[in-house]
């Protein structure tokens, strides 16, 4: 953990990867916080720090053994992960959420881990602005997200779990015509590493998956021609070709899509 400060307090250790700040009111600001936000599988804890809002996010165990595991993690190891990538996306001009410090708690055997980031205001995720835009805005952010995700792949970041919920827009005063920007918010699980045309068949696959459970629920309006765009404007600006051989796996892709959705559906009830 090249860089990363460690400062014990009380039943928490606290990593920093910058300027250490107040550790006394950031325990408190963590410990009074209310889960405000219903996002992800722990929620969000928002507390003010210094007149500047604060998210905290908990870590917890996905899949079949989750009800086991829970929030029960032996090393810090995951967190600290996650705010190495996004410090570096930023120092890669990419607009990220921008990390402050991974809090730690300890118990007897295990350690509880939690993500503390600034918060973003006046944003929405990518799935509740693609349900109210228009089709014309939905194409122009296609090419958007295509362009996000060819910059990903330059700066050698793959996401196995980069999806529409976990992307932010960011709402303000804008030129006319102009699409607001696009904030990267959970890389959890997400790596560096040189990216092949696999990783981003499978960055694609995930993405597909995701927009077409939501299209099931009737969350967003979306259909093949903004996929296509995606993908056409993803070849241009990399080079590589993909298209014909995700088409030619697009069908085996959608049943094992649906039967995902199936198992997920048991252990995931919202």
């Amino acid at each position: 953990m090249a860089g990363i400060k460690e400062i014990d307090s009380k039943d928490y250790r606290i990593y920093f990867k910058h300027e250490k700040e107040d550790i006394d009111n950031i325990i408190k600001g963590f410990e009074n916080a209310n889960f405000l936000l219903k996002k992800g599988r722990g929620g969000i804890k928002v507390f003010f720090l210094n007149q500047r809002k604060i998210a905290c996010r908990q870590y917890l165990h996905g899949g079949i053994l989750r009800g086991i595991t829970g929030d029960k993690f032996i090393s810090v190891k995951r967190a600290i992960n996650e705010m190495e990538i996004l410090t570096y996306l930023r120092e890669s001009n990419i607009y990220a959420i921008e990390p402050f410090c991974v809090i730690e708690k300890k118990t007897s055997l295990f350690k509880k881990l939690y993500l503390i980031t600034f918060f973003e205001d006046n944003t929405v995720n990518l799935l509740e602005y693609f349900s109210y835009i228009d089709r014309r805005k939905r194409l122009r952010m296609a090419k958007k997200i295509a362009e996000l995700f060819w910059r990903l792949e330059r700066a050698g970041i793959y996401h196995p779990d980069l999806h529409l919920d976990n992307i932010l827009v960011k709402h303000r005063i804008i030129e006319k015509d102009k699409l607001p920007p696009l904030i990267l918010l959970d890389f959890d699980g997400a790596k560096r590493k040189t990216i092949s045309k696999k990783d981003m068949e499978n960055m694609f696959w995930r993405l597909n998956r995701y927009t077409e459970k939501m299209k099931k629920k009737d969350y967003i309006k979306m259909d093949i021609k903004e996929k296509i765009l995606f993908l056409k404007t993803y070849e241009r600006l990399s080079g590589r070709k993909i298209i014909d051989n995700m088409r030619r796996k697009y069908r085996i892709r959608k049943f094992v899509s649906r039967m995902g959705w199936i198992i997920e559906s048991f252990f995931y009830k919202n």
